[in-house]
């Protein structure tokens, strides 16, 4: 396996990329685009990347905005959709493997919200496959009452004020090991701005009212006891694709592909990605 690295420049930020591709690939091959969540970054998902390899999957990720080793400031964007225009861009890199029906999108979490936006805004070609990982339909995590009032008042005079995202390590995944890495690991953050908080809840309340008929064929995987994001609503939004299937994992935690089930996830994963288009 390849694990190949760059750096390049999207408005006024540098956005870090990374590929892992088989030793062998060719034109033909399938290709995963991976659009990481709130606080993590593209080498969250290096073993899922390690995994698909082995399987002949090229998968690319990218650090979003303020995240791993893109700049900005950390949690904060002067606007969701300046995520969505990053995703647009990066996608755009891919036109050729979408004109051959090869590409595929993950996206988890907040950047499951990214992608339902980008296809609220018709950004993505319906021949597209997308496998959504606990998507931020609909929030879960209890937020003080004093924060919100705070988040409030400061989002017009202070949007870059950031706060703790209320996410506790042992909701995200029930594997120790996995924990112990997250403790460890440098790029990982837990800030959020007032600002971003804000526009979370609003394009959460947009994409659960207006995204209707999906036609892209859809995997949602979903932790039904996620603490952070509402698998519920999100089982409610998935009746808006007219083609997708639903995954139920009881056991994992919000971060399914690093934890106890990731070997079940894997093969879902490479199953759907395979299957008949």
């Amino acid at each position: 396996m390849k694990n190949t690295e760059k750096y390049y420049e999207f408005k006024k930020y540098d956005i870090f990329s990374q590929s892992w591709s088989p030793d062998k690939t060719d034109e033909n091959a399938l290709d995963l685009l991976i659009v990481h969540g709130l606080g993590e970054h593209s080498s969250s998902y290096a073993n899922l990347a390690f995994n698909l390899a082995e399987q002949g999957i090229t998968s690319h990720s990218y650090d979003l905005i303020g995240h791993g080793q893109s700049s900005g400031q950390r949690g904060y964007i002067p606007s969701f959709d300046t995520f969505v225009e990053q995703f647009e861009n990066t996608l755009n890199q891919f036109d050729q493997k979408i004109k051959k029906n090869k590409l595929c999108i993950f996206a988890h979490s907040m950047g499951g919200l990214i992608v339902l936006k980008s296809l609220y805004k018709n950004l993505i070609p319906e021949n597209v496959k997308i496998i959504f990982s606990n998507p931020l339909v609909g929030i879960n995590v209890q937020v003080p009452e004093w924060k919100l009032t705070l988040a409030q008042g400061l989002s017009q005079v202070l949007p870059r004020f950031s706060l703790f995202n209320e996410i506790d390590d042992s909701d995200l995944t029930k594997d120790e090991e996995a924990r112990l890495n997250y403790t460890k690991d440098p790029l990982r953050h837990k800030k959020i701005s007032v600002k971003l908080f804000l526009e979370l809840q609003e394009n959460t309340s947009l994409i659960q009212a207006k995204l209707k008929s999906v036609k892209n064929p859809t995997l949602f995987m979903l932790s039904t006891n996620d603490k952070v994001c509402d698998a519920s609503a999100t089982q409610v939004l998935s009746k808006s694709f007219v083609n997708h299937e639903l995954e139920l994992f009881p056991q994992s935690g919000h971060e399914i592909i690093n934890d106890l089930s990731k070997n079940k996830a894997f093969n879902i994963i490479d199953q759907f990605i395979k299957g008949q288009n």
